[in-house]
């Protein structure tokens, strides 16, 4: 009669432990840089798609207080500081468009009392230029993305590598609102 002998085997070798230990740790290492890179991602596109509804939001309402104001002051040395644009719209109304960082101001007043503030996030390194153009009286709102020099610093020109595009040009008539329209709107204020 032939007996084989089965080896007994109980336990994991140190060497076997240490080696799936290892592949372990190369796991969850890699799952940790994907994860970190998808949040990233994320994040950048969360970025984007709010500087485009901001830029959308500025768009409509940029519009719609242009076409109601019968006058425009422009980067005037009598507007306060940091005001760009002031609209004066009938009934002692105006509108002043500032820049503070990374935000676009709207402040609608009634004679001195405030009575509407928006603010529109736009990224700090857009660039904003406003001008006036004749034959039609209009005003043009440029916000573009950074432009990159050769001479720039690598850290300029990484932050600007990683800013969010925003290009809007956004032009609009002057005193463009009849008085019906001007009447309807007035309305629908009250």
């Amino acid at each position: 009669m032939i007996h084989r002998h089965l080896p007994n085997r109980r336990a994991v070798s140190l060497t076997e432990l240490l080696l799936i230990l290892s592949i372990c740790t190369m796991i969850l290492s890699t799952t940790g840089v994907l994860l970190h890179r998808v949040m990233r991602i994320e994040s950048d596109s969360r970025a984007f798609a709010d500087a485009e509804r901001a830029c959308t939001r500025l768009n409509h309402q940029f519009r719609s207080d242009v076409h109601q104001a019968t006058a425009a002051e422009l980067n005037q040395p009598s507007l306060k500081e940091g005001v760009f644009l002031k609209l004066h719209l009938p009934d002692t109304q105006n509108i002043e468009y500032d820049r503070e960082k990374d935000r676009v101001h709207r402040t609608a007043r009634r004679g001195d009392k405030v009575t509407i503030r928006d603010e529109f996030i736009i990224p700090a390194t857009a660039n904003l230029t406003i001008s006036q153009l004749q034959s039609p009286n209009r005003i043009v709102l440029s916000i573009s993305p950074p432009s990159i020099d050769a001479t720039t610093d690598a850290d300029r020109k990484l932050q600007s590598y990683r800013a969010v595009p925003v290009g809007v040009q956004i032009e609009a008539i002057l005193n463009r609102v009849t008085s019906i329209e001007a009447q309807s709107l007035q309305e629908q204020a009250r």
